[in-house]
């Protein structure tokens, strides 16, 4: 049985020989398969008209988005935005070792955590593997 890993190393390298970018982050969320590449990138990746996530998606069969990489946790907000959408919270505050996410509304919160808190999981890996913080949702 192919591991996790693996996966994650073909995925990647079909960016790269579709867009001829180059990445390291790629994770799912929500159903669905990001990329966040480097933001002077973003064009490339996406190809015109859309052509290279249209192909990516093909090739795996499964939803594709590319977005655009933070580069340290001043993009944090930005990032996580991105992810969620069309979802939105209220606030991020980035405190010692968490980055703590006000979701606003009942009805916010409970689709940032998902059935059984799915998404909420994978969002927590998501920022713990992005920036090395553990993530918390009030």
């Amino acid at each position: 049985m192919e591991t996790i890993n693996m996966k994650i190393m073909r995925y990647l390298n079909l960016l790269n020989e579709v867009s001829r970018v180059r990445t390291t982050k790629c994770f799912f969320y929500n159903n669905t398969l990001f990329f966040a590449v480097p933001p002077a990138k973003i064009s490339q990746a996406i190809g015109p008209g859309g052509n290279n996530i249209k192909e990516i998606s093909r090739k795996l069969r499964m939803k594709i988005r590319i977005m655009k990489d933070a580069k340290d946790l001043n993009d944090a907000k930005r990032f996580l935005e991105d992810i969620v959408k069309p979802l939105t919270f209220t606030s991020l505050e980035i405190k010692d070792d968490e980055i703590i996410i006000t979701a606003g509304s009942r009805t916010n919160r409970a689709s940032l955590f998902g059935r059984y808190k799915k998404r909420l999981e994978e969002l927590k890996k998501i920022t713990e593997f992005s920036f090395k913080k553990e993530l918390v949702i009030i």
